[in-house]
């Protein structure tokens, strides 16, 4: 177990000043913040947070709405791209210290989860945080009145944010929610589930992050050898059956490594393939869903991949862009032109990549089915009109460019470097082609 630190300053930095002379001084500045926060300025934009957290009666309790209020002046960006804290700092008169300047913008790095609690010291409470696995030294505004129903093994949900980078305090951000130490079996789910959607909450464990990676490039290397490619395009049935496959797979793998009771709780815990395998409505009618297993940002999904691969590298993922007013009387070109560069901006560098590969890895086997009239024309195959500029003969193209194309396939830049991407649509199928049942592709190879 490890104890969160802070980088280290000057021991000087401070002079004479203590913990508790930065936590009544924090507790100043919160009161002043909070009440920016709630200014006529920001009263549009918080009332209508506010009214999301409520019920569906229109209730909010006041924990609710403190979490809220806290979460909208320490995180939530404003129009102009700044936060209410950095905006409360920059226009607060008279000015702050650089001392109490580097206190309030602290405040941003926030840690919020669940946490177990380990033991009182004095003003202060450890708190182990079950996400991340450190343990953090927290301390209130308002006094140790504010741990009185705490017990060692209880568990706490709620925010806490450094008192002052200087130090390795923390200091109750918004409300804490107290649980009994009988219900650690659904907060453990409930953290499970956390770090699965959002595995940055990791970072700040250098540990558990290096030992993500570690995970991560295990569950690659278990896609690769089940679809025989880091990239496979498929119908979204035969897409989700494949990702059904492989967190079965992944299961099957971590129970293998676990004995007696451990082993029989993991099999019969935790959420199954089927719910994991589940893909995004917009994904469900699609003519194709790309399945991309990246080294760097995992699993990936996108809808109508091979479109992009066609006729053009230019990716082809269909983005909605609103018109602004201002904007009516300008010309379509202009229209066109903003819609196309909001399409590349919402484009990771992952797709970038692999579309391009596949891309030319049809124009190194311009026969395959993906390769000829790729606009799926229903004109005369004579009509040049309708034929892809990419599947004409070599001989036509610029030598220049079928040099260049032909030394990036040779060298294997083309693929994924974890073998040929897969189109798993290609048709027809040999009759006697294996088909595995379970993921409804073929295997690799084939």
């Amino acid at each position: 177990m490890t104890t969160h630190t802070t980088p280290a300053v000057e021991p000087t930095a401070l002079g004479d000043t203590t913990v508790d002379d930065l936590i009544a001084r924090a507790g100043d500045l919160k009161g002043e913040l909070v009440a920016f926060a709630q200014s006529p300025q920001f009263a549009r934009r918080l009332d209508a947070l506010l009214f999301d957290a409520a019920d569906r009666r229109g209730h909010l309790d006041e924990a609710t709405a403190v979490l809220t209020i806290d979460h909208f002046a320490l995180q939530c960006r404003l129009s102009g791209g700044r936060t209410v804290v950095e905006r409360f700092v920059s226009q607060r008169q008279p000015r702050l210290s650089d001392d109490e300047r580097a206190m309030v913008l602290g405040w941003r790095d926030v840690v919020e989860g669940y946490f177990e609690v380990r033991r009182f010291d004095c003003d202060a409470v450890e708190l182990h945080n079950l996400v991340d696995d450190l343990v953090y030294r927290v301390y209130s505004n308002m006094g140790r009145s504010v741990f009185a129903l705490l017990r060692r093994g209880m568990f706490v949900m709620g925010r806490i944010v450094p008192v002052h980078p200087a130090t390795d305090a923390w200091l109750v951000s918004g409300h804490f929610a107290p649980f009994p130490k009988s219900a650690r079996r659904e907060i453990a789910q409930t953290v499970a589930q956390q770090v699965a959607a959002h595995p940055e909450v990791l970072r700040r464990n250098p540990v558990l992050l290096q030992r993500g990676w570690e995970v991560q490039a295990e569950h690659r290397a278990e896609f690769i050898a089940q679809v025989g490619s880091d990239l496979v395009v498929l119908l979204p049935h035969d897409a989700r059956e494949t990702l059904c496959e492989h967190y079965r797979r992944l299961r099957e793998n971590a129970v293998a490594r676990l004995e007696g009771k451990a082993a029989k709780r993991a099999a019969t815990t935790g959420p199954a393939p089927g719910d994991l395998s589940r893909l995004p409505d917009e994904l469900l009618d699609a003519d194709s869903v790309a399945l991309v297993y990246d080294e760097v940002e995992g699993l990936c999904f996108y809808r109508d991949f091979d479109r992009s691969t066609r006729c053009s590298p230019t990716p082809h993922w269909s983005v909605t862009v609103p018109v602004l007013p201002s904007c009516a009387s300008t010309s379509t070109t202009s229209r066109c032109r903003r819609r196309r560069s909001a399409a590349w901006s919402n484009v990771t560098p992952t797709a970038l990549t692999r579309s391009f590969a596949r891309f030319c890895a049809n124009l190194a086997s311009p026969g395959r089915g993906t390769g000829r009239n790729c606009c799926n024309a229903t004109r005369s195959p004579s009509s040049t009109a309708n034929r892809c500029p990419v599947s004409r003969s070599s001989a036509n193209a610029s030598p220049s460019f079928s040099a260049r194309r032909d030394r990036c396939c040779a060298r294997g830049e083309c693929g994924s470097g974890a073998g040929t991407p897969v189109d798993r649509r290609a048709a027809p199928r040999p009759s006697d082609a294996p088909v595995s049942r379970a993921t409804g592709v073929l295997p690799a190879g084939e």
